[in-house]
């Protein structure tokens, strides 16, 4: 399925941007995407990228969900819908079981297309 987004939205990105964004959101399926996913197959910055994935999702193309690191694991040590706001983190980690302060744990957001998106 293709879901369409309107560019102005976000007036600050440029056409040639937009090129390489829609590129990337072409394609069909994309499981999951994250900003720096997004920032370096489109060659946009960081920021933008995720301003155009949070516009994807508060358009209901996209959704996402928080994912919750700890420094004992490369991988997400829990993740959490995004709607729900950044989690209230264990006193305990749920990968080690060791005790772990609200410090010891990093955050990203991960977000799913519903589709292949067509920029207008």
């Amino acid at each position: 399925m293709t879901f369409t987004f309107e560019k102005s939205r976000l007036p600050r990105v440029k056409a040639t941007q937009w090129s390489r964004i829609a590129h990337v959101l072409a394609r069909e399926p994309l499981e999951q995407l994250m900003a720096h996913d997004l920032g370096n197959q489109a060659s946009i910055p960081y920021d933008m990228a995720y301003a155009v994935l949070l516009a994807l999702f508060d358009s209901r193309l996209a959704e996402a969900q928080w994912l919750i690191y700890h420094r004992c694991a490369e991988h997400p040590v829990f993740a959490t819908s995004f709607e729900k706001g950044i989690p209230e983190l264990p006193t305990e980690c749920p990968e080690c079981e060791e005790p772990a302060q609200d410090s010891e744990f990093t955050f990203d957001v991960q977000f799913r297309l519903l589709g292949a998106v067509e920029l207008r």
